[in-house]
């Protein structure tokens, strides 16, 4: 009777402490989350955002890992991923008006363990993503001479954008939110150069352009522009000139480019 009452003693206490490695457990990080999600992204016409976790489970005794994501104060279901194991997915549709989403992922689960399953849940910071309307894809060409007309592709443009080489201004057209010309300024030929599109919101990167030597040479003497060489054509001759005229501080151009 007196081995009897020890060895229920025993398997009590071996339950309790069971139970007390499972709280530990649950306590530790049994799951690892890594958020997938860029904190910029481009806007899309549809307003509809993809955000990804994922879920990497520490102990082969985790079990229905059931992953959220909380917008504003709202909980959604994710779904599992189609590029692996372990990630997650939930497709937001942005409501209008917005270009800016806080949110954060909570994951709950089991631990398994002696046929007993504790609960467990792990989450991560709260994060912002930034929608972003206003942005450059690409130049149309990376090289060119003085006065070459080159398109610029991108989104969220407006008539006050002007490109700008190492900071002196080329002359730009305006021809619709997605796209944008410009005429090469007349620099120092055989040189690389930093293009940038500034504009009262700000100066984002375009890209490096190397302005390549022409039949045309430009020289410049204080705030005097002096145009000389030979071109085919007429309107060469004016591309030419009207890229003199860009660059700052200039007062006076000097054309003596001859048509042939």
């Amino acid at each position: 009777m007196h081995t009897t009452r020890i060895s229920a003693a025993r398997k009590i206490i071996q339950r309790a402490l069971a139970a007390f490695s499972l709280l530990l457990l649950v306590g530790c990080d049994s799951v690892t989350l890594t958020d997938l999600t860029p904190r910029s992204v481009a806007e899309n016409p549809s307003q509809i955002y993809t955000f990804t976790l994922r879920v990497a489970k520490r102990s082969n005794t985790i079990t229905g890992v059931s992953p959220t994501i909380v917008i504003d104060g709202r909980s959604f279901q994710m779904r599992s991923g189609t590029l692996g194991e372990g990630l997650y997915e939930f497709e937001y549709q942005l409501p209008a008006g917005r270009d800016r989403v806080a949110y954060y992922f909570l994951v709950n689960y089991f631990v398994e363990g002696n046929n007993v399953q504790t609960p467990g849940e792990a989450y991560t910071q709260v994060e912002t993503v930034q929608i972003v309307r206003r942005y450059v894809l690409s130049l149309e060409v990376n090289r060119g001479p003085v006065g070459a007309r080159i398109s610029v592709l991108g989104r969220g443009f407006t008539t006050q954008d002007r490109i700008m080489f190492n900071g002196t201004p080329a002359r730009t057209n305006f021809e619709s939110a997605n796209s944008l010309s410009f005429y090469v300024p007349a620099l120092a030929a055989n040189a690389n150069y930093q293009v940038s599109l500034s504009s009262a919101a700000g100066t984002s990167p375009v890209g490096t352009f190397r302005i390549d030597a022409s039949t045309i040479t430009v020289v410049t003497e204080g705030d005097t522009v002096k145009l000389g060489g030979k071109v085919h054509a007429s309107y060469e001759r004016k591309v030419a000139e009207r890229a003199a005229w860009a660059a700052p501080g200039v007062n006076r151009v000097e054309d003596n480019i001859l048509v042939i």
